[in-house]
This record gives structure tokens, C-alpha cells and sequence, in this order.
């Protein structure tokens, strides 16, 4: 059986987890095929090669182009595009659709109401949903049957971009990482981030991996540096029994 393994040292977000895919093999064309299937044509996709802390790793870019929007505010809209999805195979529209439902039984819970009324802000973006799809793809191509992952570090708070103090993580993201072992920085910046949270939540297990021979290692990183600088996600392939 295939498993993931990541080391969320340096904390976990959906870009790092795709880009760590990327790296570890799985094909732009993949990502770029997926993007277009779920209806988001003018959201340009690259990859970048960085340097961090002496590591390379991959980081993705997104861009909109032209007039399209993509935004889904409801987890409504979300399901709408994955039933509209041409060409989209069982297994990643299965895992998109857990992801989409996860953040939203979180949502709902923290503003007391039901999942369908559930309104997405800051995650509500085209580059979101294009990299949950990415990380479907993934999973599709290695052929995932689990995800594992170590210690995921919080923080306290981190600054909104108008200087605000919002504490970190919000209340969505710790009820989607309420099964998984964390550990508590004192620091300003945002380690673990929802849209990362909703995959550990939907697609991972919790719990110690079982022993597994290593296939491939993907490093991945973001848009952001943390404070100490060590921003890289490693990913690891393996493969148990």
C-alpha cells in the first residue's frame, strides 16, 4: 500500500503540500489538466525551483488571467463545479469533495450553522480550490492510500494585513486538527493554515505511521517565511507490507 508521510515541522499549508508533490514527481500537466476540469481556465499555474535554508524545493504561483472569476463562497458552489467536472476521475473528485466538506462541518460548528449555510472568505478563492484539486491529483498519481504526518506546529497569533492581532490558528482550523498531535510556538505567523488543515482533516490519519520502505522525498515550500526561515515541507512516498 502507498502511504504519504509529511514532516510538518515547518508547518503545513496547501501550497507546500502541492508544491512537495510537484517535487516529488507528480506532472505540471496533471495539475494544469485538473484546474481546467473543475472550470477555472484562466487561473495560470507555475512552478518555481527556491532555495531555503541551503534545501531546493518547489513552490507554486497562481495567476488570474482574463475576466474569469472561480471564487466559491458556499461549499455549494464548490460541489456545483466538481458535478460540471469533465474528464475528472472517481478518486479526485471522492477526496475534493471530503476536503470541501471538512472546512465546511468546521465552519458551520464555529458559527453555529448548517454546513450548506456556511460562507468561505479568505478560503474562498479560485487558487484554493485549484490546490485542492492539485493535491487530489497527487494522491490519484501515487496511487495514496493514506497520509500520515508528524507533530504540527501552531502558533499563538500572527498580523491580519491591516496590523490586527489574529490569533493562530482560528477556530475552523483547530477543530480540523482536534485528532492530530500538535505542538504550541511562541511566535507571530500562521505555521498551519486551513486550506492545510482541511486535507490533514478530510484525507489524513492520525496516529503514528506504520513502517514503510521510502520510494520518493518532495520539498515543498510557500509564499511566506516563517521567522526562523525554515520554511520546507517534506514529503515522503512510501510503501508498507
Amino acid at each position: 500500500m502507498k502511504i504519504l508521510y509529511l514532516d510538518a515541522s515547518a508547518g503545513v499549508s496547501g501550497d507546500m503540500l502541492l508544491a512537495a508533490l510537484l517535487d516529488m514527481g507528480l506532472p505540471a500537466r496533471r495539475v494544469r489538466s485538473v484546474i481546467n476540469a473543475i472550470g477555472l481556465p484562466h487561473l495560470r499555474f507555475f512552478v518555481e525551483r527556491v532555495q531555503k535554508q541551503g534545501q531546493a524545493a518547489a513552490r507554486v504561483i497562481f495567476r488570474q488571467e482574463g475576466s474569469g472569476n472561480g471564487s466559491f463562497r458556499r461549499a455549494a458552489d464548490g460541489y456545483q463545479r466538481l458535478r460540471g467536472a469533465v474528464g475528472l476521475s472517481g478518486s479526485i473528485r471522492e477526496n475534493l469533495k471530503k476536503i470541501l466538506s471538512a472546512l465546511a462541518r468546521a465552519e458551520a460548528r464555529v458559527h453555529g450553522v448548517s454546513p450548506a449555510l456556511v460562507r468561505f472568505h479568505q478560503v474562498g478563492t479560485p487558487d484554493t480550490l485549484a490546490v485542492w484539486a492539485g493535491i487530489c491529483a497527487g494522491f490519484d498519481h501515487f496511487q495514496v492510500k493514506a497520509l500520515y504526518c508528524s507533530d504540527i506546529p501552531i502558533g499563538r497569533f500572527h498580523l491580519g494585513h491591516h496590523g490586527e492581532k489574529i490569533f493562530s490558528p482560528g477556530p475552523a482550523t483547530r477543530l480540523l486538527l482536534r485528532d492530530f498531535r500538535t505542538r504550541l510556538l511562541a511566535e507571530r505567523f500562521e505555521r498551519t493554515t486551513p486550506t492545510g488543515a482541511a486535507v490533514l482533516s478530510a484525507l489524513g490519519s492520525p496516529g503514528s505511521a506504520p513502517v514503510f520502505a521510502l520510494l520518493k522525498i518532495g520539498n515543498g515550500t510557500g509564499q511566506k517565511s516563517p521567522p526562523d526561515g525554515h520554511g520546507v515541507l517534506r514529503l515522503f512516498l512510501g510503501k508498507t507490507g
